[in-house]
This record gives structure tokens, sequence and C-alpha cells, in this order.
């Protein structure tokens, strides 16, 4: 099924866009299968691939927002609501200018870390060839900037990993974030600073076209109150559970979406609540749409 829209402008609703998938060609912008639900009341889902299927579901997936809108097509438009608009303008990356000159870098302040059982305090740093939170541990990040630098965060299932006023950043050609089924992580952005707003950051390497893949499973609690921003990441949600179902702000920005499973994510835009600054696109007035 293709939805389509009929003479209706890109605004009607008007709102802000807080899940942006950039990538303009791949069959999956954003893509629900199993028996999973996506929510997003408040705020648009906007998809730049040009391809028929760029919004796709199946099986008994369903997503809600204020609104969907792609380049492209949707397939599977009874999965959403409401159904999809086609047709629609490419929305540009709205933090690549940011990105490309404020980023951190230096000497690493630890090198292959690995958390093991018990609990763990870190500092604001740079840490090479990743971080590995292990079953067992329950690691607090201290408020600050984390630079992940040539390797992944990861986290284990029956570990935690918090932190408040935190912004996590990646640097390489091999950095991804992944949450194991039944892991805890809590992070919320600062709401000051360079990198207000911005929990999770990996920018875009002009020298590598290649899609990393990030996975955030479910079945544990996931609180992210802030921007994920990843442009090179393919976003993975999976697993059981709620997640995010605390968070009063949590927007998405990269490469395209894949969710599956029978879990439930939110997706809410109220920056104001949690007094982070307004920073997601707006739905700017567009071409009107047409059969």
């Amino acid at each position: 099924m293709k939805a389509v829209s009929a003479g209706r402008s890109q605004i009607e609703n008007g709102g802000v866009a807080c899940i942006l998938a950039l990538n303009t060609t791949t069959n999956d912008g954003l893509h629900l299968q199993g028996i999973n639900k996506a929510t997003a009341h408040n705020c648009w889902t906007w998809v730049n691939s040009n391809s028929p299927s760029a919004i796709n579901a199946v099986g008994a997936a369903v997503a809600t927002a204020q609104g969907f809108c792609t380049v492209g097509g949707a397939v599977g438009g009874d999965h959403f609501y409401p159904s999809p608009y086609s047709g629609c303008e490419a929305m540009e990356d709205p933090f690549a200018a940011k990105f490309a000159s404020t980023y951190p870098d230096g000497n690493c302040s630890a090198s292959d870390l690995e958390l093991k059982n018990g609990t763990h305090t870190l500092s604001p740093g740079i840490y090479c060839g990743g971080i590995r939170v292990r079953v067992g541990a329950n690691v607090t990040m201290s408020p600050g900037t984390y630079l992940i630098k040539n390797g992944e965060l990861s986290i284990d299932s029956q570990a935690s990993l918090t932190g408040r006023g935190v912004s996590i950043i990646f640097r390489g050609s091999d950095t991804r974030l992944a949450i194991k089924s039944g892991a805890n992580f809590v992070v919320t952005a600062p709401t000051s600073g360079t990198y207000a707003g911005f929990a999770l950051v990996d920018r875009r390497l002009s020298s590598m076209s290649t899609i990393r893949e990030t996975v955030v499973q479910g079945g544990g609690r996931i609180k992210i109150e802030g921007i994920l921003y990843a442009p090179q990441w393919r976003v993975n949600i999976s697993g059981n559970g709620e997640i995010n179902q605390d968070s009063q702000f949590f927007a998405m920005v990269a490469d395209h979406f894949y969710m599956e499973g029978n879990g439930k994510l939110h997706v809410k835009s109220n920056n104001v609540a949690v007094n982070m600054p307004d920073l997601m696109p707006k739905i700017k007035t567009g071409p009107t749409l047409l059969e």
C-alpha cells in the first residue's frame, strides 16, 4: 500500500521533526516489523529517502506521530497513524555545520576500558578503544563530555550506565553504541555549554561511506533525554519492554531507522520540560503535496 495526500500543506499541523532519517536512497528509511509500537504524538517523523518503500511496516507493528513525511513513498501505510505523506521535500542535516567545527580531541584518559562487577564512577575524558560495561557493573558518569574514540560503548545485560549532564561523543570509523537486552542506560544531556541538548553524537566522516549499525535493545530501563545525532548510523531498536517511557525530550537524527521485536519506543519533543534548547528543525512552509 502506498500512502498519498491530496492538496494538503506539509505544515497542516505545524510542529517539529523529532525523528529525521537522512539517507536519500535507502529502501528502509523507517522500517517497522514484528509487534512493536513507536509513539511520537507531539512531533513529526521525516524520511529523506526517495525510495518507493522509504517508510514501510510489516506484521502487527504500529507507529503514531503528529505526522509522517517522506520524499519517496510508503508501504504498509495502514500501520501508521496518521497515514504518511509522500512527495515531501528533503530536510537538510540540521547539525552538520555545528559538528564539522565543534569536536573534542586530545590524549587518551583510558584505553580499552572494561568495567566488571561492582560500582564504578567515570570522569569526563577521552576513552580510546571504547568502554565496555560488563554484567553486574553499575557505572555512573560524572557530568561532562565523554569522547569514545575508535571503539564502541557497550552495556551488557544486567549492567547499568547512568549519567546526568552528560554528552557522549563518538569519533572514528568503527564507533557505535550497543545496549544489550536487559541493560539499564539512563543518560540526560547537559542544559548549557557547547553540547547543550545533545546526549549522543557521532558526526559524519567525509572519508567514510560505510553505515554502521548501532543497537538499542529493550528489556531493561532505557531513558535518553536529549538528542541522538549520528548521520552515519543505522539505528536498530529491538527487544522487549518500554524504551524511553519516562523521557520528556528525545529526538533522533540518523542515516535510517530499523525497528523490530515487540517492545515500545516513546519519543517526545518537550525540551522546555527539561530546560534544554530548542534545536530540532521546524516543519517549514513547503509546496502543497499533490497526488
